[in-house]
């Protein structure tokens, strides 16, 4: 038995170490969290400590601190006097623990008020963490909308300016091959002529060469 409640208190106590390393890895990444936890342990505390000692304790140390008036021997009810001074003495030790626990009560309500301070404290910040992530998620958003559309109109008018520069070329050709045609039309033409010309001599030399040899004949 003795070994299993020492295993026992082993484990207890390693569950505690590492709660403990726990809390303070948190501590340490967050300070609101760290405060919070404070909060909450001295909350804790104070809550413990008012139910586990109780306000007897305190009343008989407060009694036994406080020095009773010295009795006067001449006074004929000095016992019950006495007696009476007692009862006032349990009375004011009751009295005075139950202040005792009243102040811890409200030790422990502040206690509890900084935790909700500091929870709430936290979940502002938090909130206006995540508010400022969206809004810069959504001006991040709006930045990348803006640029899409002036890439596109910038696509666009790369576009329009690439037809435009394809129907010049193809303008140019199409002129360059009418004025090649005509040309060519100009130079069939001309040759047509200069064969009809050839043949015209042609056909007048031989007229002469037969007009010559018929004056020929007649002289001789």
């Amino acid at each position: 038995m003795a070994t299993c409640q020492t295993l026992k208190d082993q484990w207890d106590q390693q569950v505690r170490d590492e709660t403990v390393k726990r809390e303070a890895k948190k501590k340490a990444k967050n300070p609101d969290l760290a405060k919070a936890i404070n909060a909450r342990d001295k909350a804790t505390n104070s809550l413990s400590y008012s139910k586990t000692a109780p306000p007897s304790s305190t009343t008989d140390a407060s009694s036994s601190k406080t020095p009773l008036p010295p009795s006067d021997p001449s006074a004929p009810d000095a016992e019950q006097e006495g007696t009476g001074g007692d009862g006032g003495g349990e009375l004011g030790g009751s009295d005075k623990g139950k202040s005792t626990t009243r102040l811890r009560t409200r030790k422990s309500d502040a206690s509890s008020a900084e935790l909700t301070a500091a929870v709430a404290a936290m979940s502002s910040r938090q909130l206006a963490a995540a508010d400022k992530a969206r809004e810069q998620q959504q001006q991040q958003h709006d930045e990348t909308l803006r640029l899409a559309d002036k890439a596109r109109a910038l696509q666009r008018q790369e576009h329009r300016e690439r037809l435009a520069r394809e129907d010049r070329r193809l303008g140019l050709e199409e002129r360059a091959l009418k004025g090649k045609e005509k040309q060519e039309d100009r130079f069939s033409s001309l040759e047509d002529e200069v064969k009809q010309l050839g043949a015209a001599v042609t056909e007048a030399g031989n007229t002469s060469k037969q007009v010559l040899d018929y004056l020929k004949d007649k002289l001789q």
